[in-house]
């Protein structure tokens, strides 16, 4: 058969396959740069696979990956087409040296330069993705329409062409860092997992946490948001997280992220790991949606004959964002009494043989000041065999209307935790008097998991007690008491050893059930009682302050409380009398007091 018959015969065979198999890369409507999972429509390219002597013809599978269409600041407009190619016969194939035109709108042609790093070759059962670049110099924005394969007769006088393939260019080509992803199946909700399919990585990611916080640039402190991913790696065998571009959009802007790790982050086979990124924010900005995008690049030869790389990226999902997300958080969950803070597993800041738990709260005033106190107790039980050192654990209250309160552990000397045992240590934060302390979240942090910013561990809202009791029955994490007396407070006279004058004080005599927990260390710098007497005019005639360590402490059985030199004068009424009992602590500010309750003798 001669060569133009034989061209003749091709170009029909290939015709009628084309209109047989030819279809959209993607169906109509759809967004391959925004789409999380490619579209599976495919259109098979006949191959023209030439050898001496033989022409033979096999069969590529191929679809747009996508197009990247972006007007430079020159004013040219640089167009790229991603194609993947998927030899699906038993034998290594050529790619046809068809010529690659991309079609505009208003049906200009411009001719696509192959990426110098395109394969000549697809192995058996393989794939390989192709770029194809064209740069127009144009005065406005260019629309691309369409892809076309040209089988280009130059053994025919004149010139055949032949357009082998014409593939539409899909709807909402990406074209810079400020378009807008509308595929649905491309959006995903906050805390939703998901896997980027174009890297052909199976790691998954779930937004965890954005929070503002401050860092320490060039002796400035400037503010960031930090938004914070769970990586996994559910497969057999060991992976890298690939590097991703992670934007954030505002009602009026485009804010670009860093990542906070440096270097490869790896991760064993179903190991998780956390990835962070912050964006540089002024204050109260809010994020409305996170693009995901995939760094991409091409290289070419340049004018002197040296090979140039050219980068740029594609937005392949969407992250919507609730509307308030200052501080988006993990799940807030009520606490139970009694039951153990379930803590983030990846952390190991916190030995997994520590069990904490929430030995109490309370809600303390200094009203001289004009503060509050929010005083929390917690339960550290190791439940290990081996010593364990006592963390410092980063700790915040968050308000409902988003105040962040941190707190401050008190002073202790016990550094080390034996074996079934349990210790309680008090954290204070320092509230405004506003703060009615309901609703109030605990959020517990590691600050060393991904330094210099605070990964969440847990977050529980708290509920605070009755305040008023007006009972003398007391649950004061480890222990439990309970005043009764008959008597009413007696009448003592001393004498002062500045002055050398007497003085009048009351004591007040009660029997005391105490209680205490087993096995539980307690501090010395704990929380006391106070005692205020009063008197029938509701004034103060003095206080007397009780621990339950030291000197000066209360004890189980009979007990004598004692009201020294009290302010009496001549209108002081001696009936009835009030004792008013308060927990009390001290912080650096003053002491601070909450009201338990209140004994009454006429």
């Amino acid at each position: 058969m001669s060569k133009p018959i034989q061209r003749f015969m091709t170009v029909v065979a290939m015709s009628s396959l084309l209109l047989t198999a030819a279809s959209p890369a993607w169906a109509d409507g759809a967004d391959p740069v925004n789409s999380a999972t490619p579209a599976t429509n495919t259109v098979t390219i006949p191959v023209d696979n030439r050898s001496p002597g033989e022409r033979l013809f096999t069969s590529l599978q191929s679809n747009i990956e996508y197009v990247f269409n972006e007007q430079t600041s020159d004013g040219t407009t640089r167009t790229i087409a991603l194609v993947k190619l998927k030899n699906v016969s038993g034998k290594a194939v050529a790619i046809p040296n068809y010529e690659i035109r991309m079609e505009t709108v208003r049906g200009t042609e411009y001719t696509m330069q192959a990426g110098s790093g395109n394969v000549k070759t697809i192995q058996p059962y393989s794939e390989a993705e192709f770029s194809y670049i064209s740069l127009s110099e144009v005065d406005s924005q260019i629309t691309p329409a369409k892809i076309n394969w040209v089988d280009v007769n130059l053994e025919v006088y004149p010139k055949t062409e032949t357009v082998i393939l014409s593939l539409p260019v899909p709807k909402g080509t990406w074209q810079n860092d400020s378009s807008d992803i509308n595929d649905q199946t491309a959006i995903k909700k906050w805390g939703e997992k998901f896997t980027i399919s174009s890297t052909n990585s199976p790691l998954t990611y779930t937004p965890v946490s954005i929070k503002q916080d401050k860092i320490l640039a060039n002796q400035t402190e400037k503010n960031v948001t930090v938004v914070t991913f769970l990586v996994e790696n559910p497969s057999a065998k060991k992976e890298t997280v690939p590097d991703l571009v992670v934007n954030g959009k505002t009602d009026s802007e485009v804010l670009y992220s860093s990542r906070v790790e440096q270097g490869p982050i790896v991760l064993e086979r179903k190991e998780q790991k956390y990835v962070v990124y912050e964006f540089l924010t002024q204050d109260n900005v809010k994020l409305t949606s996170l693009n995901i995008q995939t760094p991409e690049s091409y290289s070419q030869l340049d004018a002197k004959g040296q090979l140039a790389m050219n980068s740029y990226s594609i937005g392949r999902l969407k992250i919507q964002l609730p509307q308030d997300n200052v501080d988006l958080q993990a799940n807030v969950i009520d606490y139970v009494a009694d039951s153990a803070l379930k803590l983030d597993s990846i952390s190991t800041a916190i030995p997994s043989a520590l069990q904490i738990s929430i030995a109490g709260e309370s809600l303390l005033a200094n009203e001289d000041v004009g503060f509050k106190t929010m005083l929390v107790k917690f339960k550290l039980n190791n439940m290990g065999n081996e010593t364990i050192a006592l963390p410092d654990i980063p700790l915040e209250l968050l308000s409902p209307d988003g105040y962040h309160y941190a707190g401050t552990r008190e002073s202790t000397s016990i550094q080390q935790l034996i074996p079934n045992t349990s210790y309680i240590v008090s954290y204070t934060f320092l509230l405004p008097s506003s703060e009615s302390g309901q609703q109030l979240t605990l959020q517990v942090f590691d600050n060393q998991i991904r330094a210099p910013f605070k990964t969440i561990l847990a977050a529980y809202r708290l509920t605070l007690p009755t305040e008023s009791t007006d009972d003398l029955a007391f649950a004061l994490y480890p222990y439990k008491l309970i005043i009764s007396s008959e008597e009413a407070p007696s009448t003592t006279v001393g004498i002062d050893p500045l002055t050398g004058s007497a003085t009048t004080g009351l004591v007040w005599k009660t029997s005391i059930n105490l209680i205490r927990a087993q096995n539980v260390l307690v501090s010395t710098t704990s929380s006391k009682l106070q005692f205020e007497l009063l008197d029938g005019n509701s004034k103060l005639l003095g206080t007397s302050i009780l621990g339950f360590s030291g000197t000066q402490k209360l004890i189980d059985g009979e007990q004598y409380i004692r009201f020294n030199s009290l302010d009496i004068n001549s209108n002081t009424r001696f009936t009835p009398l009030t004792i008013n009992i308060y927990e009390t602590y001290d912080t650096p500010l003053g002491l601070v007091k909450r009201y338990l309750g209140k004994y009454v003798k006429s």
